[in-house]
């Protein structure tokens, strides 16, 4: 990772001391944000996706729409994947390529310019793939391949935001959370999922939407998202 590339952004506010709570993507290289549906996670990656295009030197991105719900409105901009098995295509072929990853041969950029890729539900895609054939999960380069974007991609300067509704160990491994050093978990339904994303209870007794519970360094603490 270069070391003049910075990716600030705001969170929101701590709960105890209404402080802006603040990241620096292109440090913690990958975040994830898990929690039941309607409970405030498109709204989190919009308004992510806002404050990255408002940066004096803005990383290019790459946004990802399985279910064709979310990022229609960014096609005159960015590059957007819609479709599950456009999003697949992509996801497992050229974009997570042992040799394109590591070369960072994107179609899309031919310059040293950081990457972030913004992906809606890429766990449950995972998850519906693995539904219809008990042999797509299964398939360890595959999944090694998600692991080795995650884990090698900031060294090449590609950082990642996951949202996912899917807190399944099957899905939210110990591998791929391991990935993952700052997270935001959302309301959740039920305790263990709660203790899956953040190592501990809590978030099942969020409001929904406009409380969440940062996990960064192994601690956790309530903000309020904007």
């Amino acid at each position: 990772m270069a070391a003049d590339i910075s990716i600030p952004l705001i969170l929101g506010t701590d709960s105890a001391s209404d402080e802006l709570v603040k990241i620096d993507l292109a440090r913690t290289g990958n975040l994830l944000l898990a929690g039941a549906t309607k409970q405030g996670k498109s709204h989190c990656i919009h308004n992510l996706i806002r404050q990255i295009e408002t940066l004096t030197t803005p990383p290019k991105l790459i946004l990802f729409d399985p279910k064709r719900c979310e990022f229609g409105r960014y096609k005159e901009r960015y590059r957007v994947i819609e479709g599950l098995e456009d999003a697949k295509d992509v996801l497992f072929g050229e974009l997570f390529d042992r040799e394109i990853v590591c070369k960072r041969a994107l179609s899309i950029c031919t310059d040293r310019s950081p990457i972030v890729i913004v992906i809606d539900e890429l766990l449950d895609l995972i998850f519906m793939h693995k539904s219809r054939s008990k042999q797509y999960f299964s398939d360890r380069l595959r999944y090694e391949a998600i692991i080795k974007i995650l884990t090698l991609g900031p060294e090449y300067d590609i950082f990642t935001i996951i949202s996912t509704q899917t807190a399944d160990k099957d899905i939210l491994t110990k591998e791929i959370l391991e990935s993952f050093k700052t997270r935001i978990a959302f309301r959740t339904i039920n305790g263990q999922d709660s203790r899956r994303i953040i190592k501990k209870s809590g978030a099942e007794n969020l409001l929904g939407r406009v409380e969440a519970i940062l996990y960064q360094e192994g601690k956790c603490r309530k903000i309020q998202c904007p």
